[in-house]
């Protein structure tokens, strides 16, 4: 799912999706550029209508693009939504939530959505717009420009490309890249691997927490919560200091599963790799649960 926020018009826009292969000849293109808060509900309507029916012909396809017409096996997701900035704040500034909602279930069910002709605000509104009506998503904004910041401290995980516009959005947002082309190695090589080390060392820090302090309140127990130590003083300092500190650090240094790119984005890899992340595979109750037991 890729929201394209731009200030250029819907024709530049298009053509852009075009070239970046976000748009294709089989998708279709519901365009939501009504005046009114009125005109805007009933062309939302009727695209919710048109779903999964028989599609024509998509007006910004070439005729070169297309072999044979849409029909209605092409999945929904095969669908694209246009959206002007006239018509995004006849949707945002209005009191109406079942507007929002709706034009919120239109682009969810498209694979690429382009607002056009939009302003830092209307970026940030549409970004806040995915928050309030998906609570599990995660949104990750990318810009370039200063005219990005509000996008970029209103999604979830914010990245800056540093460039010809200036380091404005780079400053604003937690991650900061050269090109848009190191994103894919951010997500897929990075990304992967700090939430994977992190998941293991917090669930590490538990397990070597509960291995040291359950003796303690096994023998306090035992003694009538005496006082009496359980470990001498050595041993007593040395264990967060060296004892479970070091291998913290070697595995931190040494351990890394993804070398490069190439590595994870194979055909027989990248599906298993994403499910162990999103599952809770790597961190979650049961995961949780599992290095209690150890420690216990």
């Amino acid at each position: 799912k890729v929201w394209v926020l731009t200030g250029d018009k819907l024709e530049t826009a298009l053509s852009i999706g075009l070239s970046s292969k976000l748009l294709h000849g089989e998708m279709t293109l519901h365009s939501i550029v009504g005046s009114s808060e009125s005109d805007v509900r009933e062309e939302i309507r009727k695209a919710l209508e048109v779903s999964g029916e028989i599609l024509p012909r998509p007006p910004f396809a070439r005729p070169s693009a297309f072999s044979r017409s849409v029909s209605a096996s092409v999945p929904a997701s095969l669908q694209a939504v246009a959206v002007t900035g006239e018509a995004l704040d006849s949707i945002l500034e209005g009191d109406d939530k079942d507007l929002k909602r709706d034009f919120y279930q239109l682009c969810c069910d498209a694979q690429t959505v382009l607002v056009c002709r939009v302003s830092p605000k209307q970026k940030q509104q549409v970004v806040e717009l995915v928050e309030e009506f998906s609570s599990s998503c995660l949104s990750l904004a990318v810009g370039d420009g200063a005219n990005d910041v509000a996008m970029i401290q209103a999604a979830r995980v914010g990245v800056g490309i540093s460039g010809k516009e200036g380091i404005q959005a780079s400053r604003a947002a937690d991650f900061s890249i050269g090109q848009f082309r190191f994103l894919q190695r951010l997500l897929f090589v990075h990304g992967a691997e700090a939430y994977r080390r992190n998941s293991f060392l917090i669930n590490y820090i538990f397990y070597k927490n509960i291995t040291f302090t359950i003796p303690i309140a096994l023998v306090s127990l035992v003694t009538l919560f005496s006082g009496n130590a359980v470990y001498d003083q050595v041993n007593y300092q040395a264990y967060n200091v060296i004892y479970t500190f070091a291998p913290g650090v070697f595995f931190a240094i040494f351990d890394r599963a993804r070398q490069e790119l190439s590595d994870l984005v194979r055909p027989d890899e990248a599906p298993r790799y994403a499910r162990a992340s999103r599952g809770g595979h790597l961190f979650g109750p049961r995961v949780f649960a599992t290095w209690v037991g150890f420690g216990l």
